[in-house]
Order: C-alpha cells, then sequence, then structure tokens
C-alpha cells in the first residue's frame, strides 16, 4: 500500500489513540441520579453490606475485554487494508521453467503450463494499481523489474521451458522490496527455496523412463570393433516394459526389451559393430512415459575407413611403428629419392624432408628440410622446453607436453592468414605450426632423435589426433543440453535437419543452444566439429523427487492458500465480542 498507512509508526500510533479513547469513555462517570426515596434506612444498610471490591473487578474486566477488541479490530483493519486494499501493493512472482517442467500430467497438460496458468490467474487478480516482479529460475529474463501487471501477464505468456541448465532464484529477486513473493514449481530441480517465498506446487507423480547414460568404445583386440554401454534408467512408482532400439549410419538397428524395477537402473552392453560408422540413435520407448526429453540420445562413431598413409623417410623405425600402431592406418614407406605424389596416398608423413612442391594430400612434416611452400627456416636454436600450448585446438585434445624435452629446434614464422602457431617453446619460438587450408599440414620444428618425443606418452596421441584432423574428423562426446561451446572461432552450426542454428561469439569460441537431443555439425576456416548433445541426466529422468510434493507413489495432497493473519484477528475479535455480550446477560461485567 502507497502512502503513510504503510508506516509502522502509523499504525502504532492508531491503535494506541483507538485504545486511550476506550480508556477515557471508561474512566467517564455518569452524573448520580436524584431519586427521592421514603427512607434511607434502607439504603444504609444495602451499603454496608455492598461489595465494592467486586465492582472494582467487574469494571476492570469489561475494560480489558473492550480494549482488546478494539485493538484486535483496529489491527485488522489497519493490516487487512495494507495487504489487500485496491490498486496497491508489489507482487514477485516467480515460474520455474527447469527441465522438468516439461512433465507430463494426468489431465494433458505439462507441469510448466499448469504454472503459468495459475500464475495467469493471480495476476489478473491484483488490482489495476500493483506492480509485479515477474523472474524465471532460468534467467530467461534477463533483468526482471517491478512492472504493471498487464506487462507482467505479455512477458509470462513468453516464457517457455529450458532445455538444460541448473534452476536458481535470481539474487535480485531474493532481496526485492515486496509484499508477497511467490514459487511456481515442482520442487524437483529447484532446492534452494526463500523461507519467506510461498510456494505454489504444480507436482504430480508420473511414470517416467530415461537414458541416463550411453557410450561407445572399441572392443578389445579388434580395431574395427564397438560396444555400445547404455543404462535406462526408471523414474517411476512401477517397474516398466521398455523397448530400447539402437538405429546405426548403414540404417540397421538393434532392438532390446527389459524390465525396469521401480526407481532402479538397467545397464545393458551391446555390439554394435554391425551398425556402422557415423550418427548413432538410441531410444526407449515405454507406457505412460512422462517425459519425453530423456527418451532418446545420440552418438557419434567415428568414419573407420582405412586411410593410405605414405611415410617419406630415410629410416626411422620408432616412427613406422607408430604409425602402424593406428588402428585405420595403411602404412607404405618409401625413401625420398623416390617420392613421387601420384594421388595414391590420403596423407603423408615426411621425416626430415620436403618436397620441392606441396603435395596434394595433408602432410605432417617433422622438421622438414627448406621448401618454398613451408614457413621459412631462421637458424637453429638450442635446449627448449614446452612452454604454452592451445588446449583447444583438435591436434592438441586430450595431449600434455609439460614433460617434453628438446635438444635443437628450427626457428621459423608463419606466413599466411590460414597458418598459426598451436605450440610455443622456452625462448618464444613456435615449435608447431599448422595450416588449415588446402592442403593442410602440420609443421614440427624438431625431430624425433633430437628430442624425447618419441618416448613421450602424448606421441601417438598427437599422431592420432593428426590423422583425425587431416581428415576432418572431430567429435565432442560429452556436451549437455543448453548453452554449448564450440572450440571454433565464428563457426557456422548445422542441426541434424539441416537448420542452421543461431550462434554468438564469445572470445576465440562459439556458442550456440541446444534446445533438443542430436548431432550438430560446426563448420570454421579452422576445420569441422561433431557435437554430439544429450540429456543424460540421472536428476532429468527422476521427475519425482520432489522437495515439496506429497510421497511419491501417492496422489498429490491439495493445496489449500494460507489464511490472511488479518482474518484471525478480524474471526478473535468476534469471538470476544461474543464473550463481552455473554458476561454482560449474565451480569458478569456489570
Amino acid at each position: 500500500m502507497n502512502g503513510r498507512v504503510d508506516s509502522p509508526l502509523f499504525s502504532a500510533t492508531a491503535i494506541a489513540v483507538v485504545l486511550a479513547v476506550v480508556v477515557l469513555l471508561y474512566l467517564l462517570r455518569p452524573p448520580a441520579r436524584r431519586v427521592p426515596v421514603a427512607s434511607s434506612l434502607i439504603w444504609e444498610r444495602v451499603l454496608r453490606s455492598a461489595r465494592r471490591r467486586d465492582d472494582r473487578l467487574r469494571w476492570l474486566l469489561s475494560l480489558l475485554l473492550a480494549l482488546t477488541i478494539s485493538g484486535l479490530l483496529a489491527f485488522s483493519v489497519l493490516h487487512g487494508s495494507a495487504s489487500s486494499g485496491p490498486g496497491s501493493g508489489r507482487w514477485v512472482i516467480v515460474v520455474d521453467n527447469s527441465p522438468t517442467m516439461a512433465t507430463r500430467t494426468s489431465d494433458g497438460s505439462t507441469r510448466f503450463e499448469q504454472a503459468k496458468r495459475r500464475a495467469r490467474e493471480l495476476i489478473a487478480s491484483l488490482g489495476p494499481g500493483q506492480q509485479v516482479l515477474l523472474a524465471d529460475t532460468m534467467r530467461s529474463i534477463a533483468l526482471p523489474a517491478f512492472d504493471a501487471a498487464q506487462s507482467a501477464a505479455s512477458a509470462l505468456e513468453r516464457l517457455a521451458v529450458a532445455s538444460g541448465g541448473k534452476p536458481a532464484i535470481p539474487s535480485g529477486v531474493r532481496h526485492a522490496q515486496a509484499e508477497a513473493l511467490r514459487i511456481f514449481t515442482d520442487g524437483v530441480s529447484l532446492r534452494d527455496l526463500p523461507p519467506a517465498a510461498r510456494i505454489e506446487s504444480v507436482f504430480e507423480p508420473v511414470e517416467n523412463v530415461g537414458i541416463s547414460r550411453f557410450e561407445l568404445s572399441n572392443v578389445p583386440g579388434d580395431a574395427s570393433g564397438h560396444a555400445a554401454f547404455i543404462e535406462v534408467e526408471n523414474g517411476g512408482g512401477v517397474e516398466k516394459e521398455v523397448e530400447l532400439s539402437l538405429l546405426g549410419g548403414r540404417g540397421k538397428s538393434i532392438v532390446r526389451r527389459l524390465s525396469v524395477p521401480a526407481f532402479a537402473t538397467a545397464a545393458l552392453s551391446l555390439d554394435v559393430s554391425a551398425l556402422g560408422a557415423g550418427a548413432m540413435r538410441a531410444a526407449v520407448t515405454a507406457s505412460g512415459d512422462g517425459l519425453a526429453l530423456d527418451d532418446v540420445a545420440y552418438a557419434y562413431l567415428p568414419t573407420r575407413q582405412v586411410v593410405r598413409l605414405t611415410l617419406v623417410t630415410d629410416s626411422n623405425s620408432y616412427l613406422e611403428k607408430a604409425l602402424s600402431a593406428q588402428p585405420r592406418v595403411r602404412l607404405k614407406v618409401v625413401r625420398p629419392s623416390r617420392f613421387a605424389d601420384r594421388g595414391d596416398a590420403d596423407a603423408y608423413v615426411f621425416d626430415r624432408y620436403a618436397p620441392a612442391a606441396a603435395p596434394t594430400a595433408p602432410s605432417l612434416l617433422i622438421r622438414p628440410g627448406p621448401a618454398p611452400w613451408l614457413p621459412r627456416p631462421a637458424g637453429e636454436i638450442l635446449g627448449q622446453q614446452v612452454v604454452t600450448w592451445d588446449r583447444t585446438h583438435p591436434l592438441l585434445d586430450r595431449l600434455s607436453l609439460r614433460d617434453l624435452r628438446i635438444d635443437k629446434v628450427v626457428a621459423a614464422r608463419p606466413e599466411g592468414a590460414d597458418q598459426f602457431v598451436l605450440v610455443r617453446g622456452s625462448a618464444g619460438e613456435p615449435l608447431l605450426i599448422a595450416r588449415d587450408g588446402i592442403p593442410r599440414w602440420i609443421w614440427l620444428a624438431f625431430s624425433l632423435d633430437q628430442s624425447n618425443f618419441a618416448f613421450h606418452t602424448g606421441f601417438p596421441v598427437l599422431l592420432g589426433n593428426a590423422l583425425n584432423w587431416m581428415s576432418s574428423e572431430r567429435v565432442i562426446a560429452d556436451a549437455r543440453l543448453g548453452d554449448v561451446e564450440i572450440p571454433l572461432q565464428s563457426a557456422k552450426v548445422i542441426a541434424m535437419d539441416g537448420s542452421e542454428i543461431t550462434t554468438r561469439n564469445t572470445g576465440g569460441a562459439t556458442r550456440f543452444q541446444a534446445a533438443e537431443p542430436g548431432i550438430y555439425t560446426a563448420l570454421s576456416i579452422r576445420g569441422r566439429i561433431m557435437v554430439v548433445v544429450n540429456a543424460l541426466d540421472s536428476g532429468l529422468t527422476q521427475v519425482n523427487r520432489s522437495a515439496i510434493g506429497a510421497a511419491l507413489g501417492q496422489a498429490s495432497a491439495p493445496q489449500f492458500p494460507p489464511i490472511d493473519s488479518w482474518l484471525v484477528l478480524m474471526a478473535g475479535a468476534v469471538l470476544l465480542l461474543g464473550l463481552e455480550w455473554f458476561s454482560y446477560n449474565r451480569r458478569l461485567t456489570v
């Protein structure tokens, strides 16, 4: 309420004035009545037997009852007008739009739709002068502020369920000066609730089954074999019969049926070698499923085609063995004097040699000699260690170079816009330069016999990353729904249906919102990334673990609105008025 009626000092003063008036009225004595009597002997005898003390106690009891009644009436009127007067008040309304709010309920709607409906009804019931601060738990409303009820209603209609992220009450909402804070939630993901808030629960127990884990791995001893490990979780209170299907890149599929007990998880491992390379989709189907977001999961199996790799070297048995150990490499070794680019190789590795003309296939060059198409050498530097390396680049993924020691390196600088330094030594000189052009190449400033790189754990990792990068294969398998960051600058992101996703650049990365599971392709001048996005969250599947709902497996208890305190005070005053009427008629206070 606006004005001085909201002031505690005004309320206290008003109540004090009412009580003082009551006391003054009781202190007033009516004028004595003169009544002629035949004899005073009777009245003298009455006065001698009168109990003056009882009269004072009756007067005091009547005064206390009058003070209590008048105080309760005054306080209830003031408090009631301040809390519910028309055209006054500031309300804070928070709508939970975390992913579990997309759970379907028994009436066919979702928890989120019920929350919006009840919030809409609350806003519509407010007076025209009241203000509303509308916020959501996933921060879709960037800067919530008090506004007219009509504007808050419009903003409410634009709210939608978020696909991922952790919900929270915005800090500005917690400290907002308002007379009422209402939170509409199912209490599953949103747990940190303000103690002063009135919780409007939209929780209802439902049945739900989802995929909480989906991973691909190599079969030991079989370079072309792959296995899928899948966990199916039952988030409902009854045992479910579930159909699990896997669809591979060749259009082949695997179907399994399994029983999952209530609130339990079933795990299984399947040989998916026959499904082929590329995108792989796992899906579960069960009756009465309440949430669709966790029913599908994706994985990406890199193309297992054989890479025809030509190693050009005078002699390097360790390098030859390391390349032969790569699972999809068909290795051919030639001497520099016999090298010719005939177009029969998918990639080259040049050891301490570089051809005069750039080859047509991508190349890994290990301390090559001078060539016009490569960075020009500018002398040698002794005794180098790795100082920095670009961890975001696909070539250096899962690679640590901390223990790498180098006796001698060739000093050089990148000479084109498509050439960039990925590793630098202690003297600031580039140790690894990559060109992301056509064709791609990787330039290493030192040889294996002039460093400990041949015995370093990162060497086979670099070889595998180099083959993947040169054949444009790269996968991020653990991206979650919601905001996804890609280590590529100014990349274009394509969804599985071919549509382009809106992106934004943040520093040297690209971000986009993944609203549903799938495989997204990011393209930039630095390469291509296959981004696998899944829910795979046990907390999402367990839609019945509510902090505010009824016990699991039981119907939700009806939500009765709390009774305003001024109504309680008014009821107390009425009760005391009845007591005063009874005492008066029984002549207990007169």
